[in-house]
């Protein structure tokens, strides 16, 4: 996955801009313990408002992803990558009995599907 952060602002969702830092944290690019980006440098990455970013944040703080250290920044904090790969794991699980359900109406044959997958990921 590449980063998102020189695509048009009405291109950026608040969502995008966090899956993009929980996908920094998941490949290393941000480790455990260590300082990220500030608000207003998340801001200008994604060319999205102060509000957005802070909302983005909050949200990641909410979550436990990541502390705010007053006066310091944010941190990465520990055992983030295994919550952020549960998480991402539920969603993919509901995403593909979504396309399961899709692949019925559409008559998918989803073991040809699979194998193409499987032959793809191999290359």
């Amino acid at each position: 996955m590449e980063s998102k952060s020189k695509a048009p602002s009405h291109y950026i969702k608040w969502q995008d801009v966090k899956d993009d830092i929980e996908y920094k944290i998941l490949t290393g690019v941000f480790a455990v313990g260590e300082r990220i980006p500030t608000t207003r440098k998340i801001a200008e990455d994604y060319d999205i408002g102060l509000s957005t970013a802070q909302k983005v944040l909050n949200i990641l703080c909410e979550e436990g992803v990541i502390e705010s250290k007053r006066g310091v920044g944010y941190f990465v904090k520990p055992y983030t990558k295994k919550q952020i790969q549960t998480e991402r794991r539920k969603k993919l699980e509901k995403d593909i009995m979504n396309a399961v359900e899709e692949a019925d109406l559409i008559e998918v044959n989803l073991l040809s599907m699979v194998e193409r997958i499987y032959a793809h990921k191999k290359k």
